[in-house]
């Protein structure tokens, strides 16, 4: 019974190592128009501005966070006023990136990336406040109502 087995798996082995792998298309033929990244060509001093200005948009929001984060009331409310207040710190993003004709979808998709990344920041901060708040409001109560007990 072993023999039927092993010469069956033999049989598929030496199949397996007939078939010839498939052809490659040359590298250079197949990227030109296809879509893929190409290097960026994006002066140097743009790059730099647009980095600033992200600097300026994350500090944008870590200040409104400070004013704002102690609310009380829906962290969506909050999260979507502090990002609202800083939603125009953007604005010379778009503006540099449309002066080197980088195309709107591009331009579009990087800032809603920022915009995205910005907003996880805000609401994961804004939620850690509140259930801080609640934990330590919850920790008094209980501290409060175990001295209560302590003096009957």
């Amino acid at each position: 019974m072993r023999f039927p087995v092993t010469l069956l798996l033999a049989g598929l082995v030496l199949a397996g190592c007939k078939s010839d792998p498939p052809q490659e298309e040359p590298v250079s033929d197949t990227l030109a128009g296809k879509g893929e990244w190409q290097a960026s060509t994006l002066p140097p001093e743009t790059i730099a501005k647009i980095n600033a200005v992200n600097l300026d948009y994350q500090k944008c929001l870590d200040a409104q966070l400070g004013a704002l984060a102690d609310r009380e009331g829906d962290p969506r409310a909050i999260g979507d006023l502090v990002l609202r207040n800083c939603e125009d710190k953007l604005t010379p993003i778009k503006t540099a990136l449309d002066a080197h004709g980088v195309p709107g979808q591009i331009g579009e998709r990087y800032l809603r990336k920022n915009r995205s990344q910005g907003a996880q920041r805000v609401m994961r901060t804004v939620q850690f406040v509140q259930a801080q708040r609640a934990a330590e409001q919850e920790e008094a109560q209980q501290a409060s109502s175990s001295a209560q007990g302590k003096k009957k």
